[in-house]
């Protein structure tokens, strides 16, 4: 992953309410911005808390290129958090046009890594390190694997906005990486947590991250 010149570091919790779609968490803004001058980019962190999608306004959709969540119906999710079987098991983030009747925008995805640990995913500057970025190959899957609560690794993927090249971003494709930190239920809600990093820039480089 090379060093992009706009790099965006974000942390997501979505969370899974099966019924209403109700959110059951507060949003949460704790987290300062962190400006790295050595790699002339900006960092954002950040935490949401969001609601599994079975309600047009529940926020299951990930926007991953304004680094923000969407609810169900938007047309500008770039993924969701999805309830694989409908029965409270497997759960997978998967491309944001496959939501029946409410297509968003496409995102392919590619497997980096089973088990990160979060300061390894911090540290990562690129998403292949043996070869160029190929938006045509390198991202063969509309989703991720299958994950059951609890999380037991920490897996990486890869993922290229694909939805979002040519008519936005001025014409640069959008690269970026999520690290699945965390995926549990509470108080019969479901929640899965990413750490995410983004290039603008049209390139695999990432500003590693240091705490």
């Amino acid at each position: 992953m090379s060093k992009t010149i706009k790099i965006l570091l974000l942390t997501f919790i979505v969370s899974g309410f099966f019924g209403l779609g109700l959110i059951t968490g507060c949003n949460t803004d704790n987290n300062p911005i962190i400006i790295n001058p050595n790699y002339d980019s900006t960092i954002f962190l950040k935490t949401l808390t969001a609601a599994e999608p079975w309600d047009v306004s529940s926020l299951s959709g990930i926007n991953f290129y304004d680094l923000k969540l969407e609810v169900t119906s938007s047309l500008f999710k770039d993924a969701q958090f999805y309830d694989s079987l409908g029965e409270r098991t497997q759960f997978q983030i998967r491309t944001g046009d496959m939501v029946k009747n409410f297509m968003g925008l496409q995102t392919k995805f590619d497997w980096i890594s089973n088990n990160y640990s979060k300061a390894q995913f911090d540290t990562l500057s690129k998403m292949y390190y043996d070869h160029t970025v190929n938006p045509n190959t390198d991202f063969p899957y509309a989703n991720t694997d299958y994950y059951t609560v609890p999380l037991t690794n920490k897996p990486v993927w890869a993922f290229y906005l694909f939805g979002r090249y040519p008519n936005f971003n001025q014409g640069k494709r959008v690269y970026g990486m999520f690290q699945i930190d965390s995926l549990y239920s509470y108080q019969d809600t479901f929640h899965i947590r990413i750490n995410i990093k983004i290039n603008k820039n049209e390139t695999d480089q990432f500003n590693p991250y240091h705490n």
